[in-house]
């Protein structure tokens, strides 16, 4: 949704799906943009809608509630120029065409192969055409949930927190799955970094410092009886220094299963699910919560701990940068497949965009060109993705639809029984964590393959 500049016309791009919706309210089409728009009458601030590109259904229904108020002297809505059945007839026109990109902004498109010329496209053109509303991503998590848990009558999007920080997260959290009568384990860094969360929590719900690797399986079973509800297992190798093996974190998980004790994992761990829950919907239903990676969330592109940099001096570091950055997401260096990804179907693969705010390193295409079925070609501001569903015997629509679900679920924070959950969106530049995550779905969709394979 845009309001073209020196125009004062709300203009509706892609809204095939809902036009009938969009001529309730008041909208006619624009054959010459190929949008829908709505002359804004005078009453509605014009200036407040165009200082943003993303337009939200609240603005659309205030403009056409305002339109059909408004007075005389309003300018009046333009005739239709096309008749309902010359709309049928361009909106047809899709499905004759081999790949036409549905993104505002990209006039021709077809699925890009290794050694094509990368389109002009601008990082802000890439953030236009990926524009969504967190109602839009609020019903996402509802979707999720309807679909893992059953719980879509539980949970409304009023009760969807939305983290756009890793303390806010943190905080929202702790104080969702600890309350204000139990206790969070976490490795020690962890009390340094996030002094203020842990503070804020009060009571005996603050942190507790431990050296999760100089404890003994039998040591952390102890720790985990004695009223510890939570374990922080944040990216051992970028946050704490320490080497924690996969079969460490393993039996921290099975051991947390065992014990009832939530988990708060990041996605650079996301590939020791599989082993360890299956990696399909049931890992929802344990006590366990998957969260985006808090190690690199608050800017700050390399820890140093590699060079052994002092504990103290880091936290001094990450406070000084909390302070200048604020709660918003202008400090933050985050990522979530759900929200920057747009897929669309082409005969046997399906094509992305990762659109990046800050200068994308050669290595990150590099790191995602060894993953199974991934082909990753740079592009101006991001990267362009096509996954090869070939071998999964599922048809695009079908693997489209699974990797749309398995995207939002691996970034959904849900606490069975309790009716609330948190979804954490962000974009990242780190390597690993990409490649983790389409790890963990290309083989979550073999997964389903094989399981429809059976059925058949």
């Amino acid at each position: 949704v845009k309001v073209e500049e020196g125009e004062g016309k709300l203009h509706v791009y892609n809204s095939y799906q809902v036009k009938e919706e969009l001529k309730a309210l008041g909208f006619v089409f624009d054959s010459t943009r190929k949008s829908w728009c709505m002359q804004l009458p005078a009453a509605l601030n014009v200036l407040d809608v165009a200082s943003s590109s993303q337009v939200d259904v609240q603005v659309i229904r205030r403009a056409a509630s305002s339109s059909k108020l408004a007075p005389s002297g309003s300018l009046p809505v333009s005739p239709s120029p096309f008749t309902s059945a010359e709309f049928e007839a361009t909106q047809n026109c899709r499905s004759s065409q081999a790949m036409e990109q549905p993104l505002v902004g990209m006039e021709k498109c077809r699925p890009m192969m290794l050694g094509d010329k990368m389109p002009d496209v601008s990082g802000r053109d890439l953030m236009a055409m990926t524009s969504f509303s967190e109602d839009m991503l609020k019903r996402d998590v509802l979707t999720c949930l309807k679909h893992s848990m059953g719980q879509e009558d539980a949970i409304s999007t009023e009760n969807v927190v939305l983290a756009y920080s890793a303390e806010q997260l943190m905080l929202a959290l702790l104080e969702l799955l600890v309350g204000s009568e139990q206790k969070a384990l976490m490795p020690s860094m962890w009390s340094a970094l996030y002094p203020q969360v842990l503070r804020a929590t009060g009571g005996s719900a603050r942190g507790s410092p431990c050296d999760l690797d100089q404890l003994s399986l039998p040591e952390l079973a102890n720790l985990l009886d004695s009223s510890f509800s939570v374990l922080v297992l944040n990216s051992p190798c970028s946050v704490t220094g320490l080497e924690l093996s996969d079969s460490r974190i393993r039996e921290l998980l099975q051991l947390c299963r065992e014990k009832g004790v939530w988990v708060l994992l990041d996605m650079s761990n996301a590939h020791l699910l599989e082993s360890t829950f299956n990696f399909d919907q049931t890992m929802l239903k344990q006590r366990l919560v998957v969260v985006q990676d808090f190690s690199h969330s608050l800017g700050i592109s390399s820890w140093g701990c590699a060079h052994g940099i002092m504990e103290k001096s880091l936290a001094m570091r990450v406070e000084a940068k909390l302070a200048s950055s604020g709660a918003g997401v202008s400090g933050s260096s985050l990522f979530m497949m759900h929200k920057f990804l747009s897929w669309t179907e082409s005969s046997a693969r399906l094509e992305a965009t990762i659109s990046h705010l800050r200068r994308v390193r050669r290595g990150a295409s590099r790191m995602l060109a060894k993953v199974p079925g991934v082909r990753c070609l740079p592009c101006k501001g991001g990267f362009h993705l096509a996954i090869d569903v070939t071998d999964l015997e599922l048809s695009p629509a079908e693997a489209s639809e699974v990797l749309r679900e398995e995207a939002a679920v691996c970034a959904v924070a849900i606490a069975p029984g309790k009716k609330r959950a948190l979804l954490r969106f962000s974009l990242t530049q780190q390597e690993q964590l990409l490649a983790n995550a389409f790890r963990a779905i290309t083989a979550s969709l073999r997964l389903l393959a094989r399981d429809l394979k059976e059925m058949a």
